[in-house]
């Protein structure tokens, strides 16, 4: 707190500074409590995001700034861990947030309310969907592996994406999806018990490994026997 940068994270330039010793714990908790739930958020110049047809980073680069249309954002949690308190209070805190939600642009939101303006200082992020910082590894932790021994460690492209159904097909059929062509029931080894049809799927072997990601273009208890069942979306293999 009490500091405001260029890019509103400690890589950029140091735009404001004030004393901001005066910021309570109570206030900043205060502060925290605004920022749950549904809020209108800007997204920060120095982003990826497109505008006329130019990421907005490279327009900062150059020196423009752009209007960026605000955005609803969740936050889920909010939540301070650590404070240290001096001329320039710090604060540790956990966000649970929607897709979309910028950290940096929520730092300066929060500073900004503050009265004193505030940056990220560092960001570490924890979890992105169904994946979790614990069950990441170093690329060290791979050196001197073998192929086998490496695969024990990472996560197969199966286990990669449990929230889609399994699609099991019949030996000897890996080429047909190797080459892109129609899949039909006559294919199929085992159909998941609930299949809709525009469900997203995994198209795997029946030694579990994973040729392609498709759609279901039926409905699994009324699957055809002459029409096509799949569609591709990304073949693997």
């Amino acid at each position: 707190f009490g500091v405001t940068t260029s890019t509103l994270d400690s890589e950029g330039e140091i735009v404001e500074e004030k004393d901001a010793s005066s910021l309570s714990r109570e206030k900043i908790e205060e502060i925290f409590a605004h920022f749950q739930g549904e809020i209108v958020q800007t997204p920060p110049m120095f982003s990826a995001i497109h505008q006329d047809g130019k990421r907005l980073y490279e327009l900062a680069r150059s020196g423009q700034e752009v209007k960026r249309p605000p955005r609803i954002v969740n936050v889920h949690q909010l939540q301070a861990l650590r404070f240290s308190f001096n001329s320039h209070p710090q604060v540790e805190f956990r966000a649970h947030c929607s897709k979309g939600t910028y950290i940096r642009s929520l730092c300066a939101d929060i500073g900004e309310a503050s009265g004193f303006g505030a940056y990220q200082l560092s960001l570490r992020r924890t979890r992105i969907g169904l994946f979790d910082l614990k069950q990441a590894r170093k690329l060290e932790d791979l050196d001197g592996k073998s192929k086998e021994e490496r695969e024990e460690i990472l996560l197969s492209l199966k286990d990669a994406l449990p929230h889609l159904p399994l699609v099991t097909i019949k030996r000897g059929v890996e080429k047909i999806v190797r080459w892109g062509r129609p899949l039909y029931l006559s294919h199929i080894h085992e159909l998941p018990s609930k299949l809709e049809k525009g469900d997203r799927v995994k198209l795997c072997t029946q030694e579990g490994k994973l040729l392609a990601v498709g759609i279901s273009l039926q409905k699994g208890t009324h699957f055809c026997q002459d029409r096509v069942g799949f569609k591709y979306l990304r073949v693997l293999i």
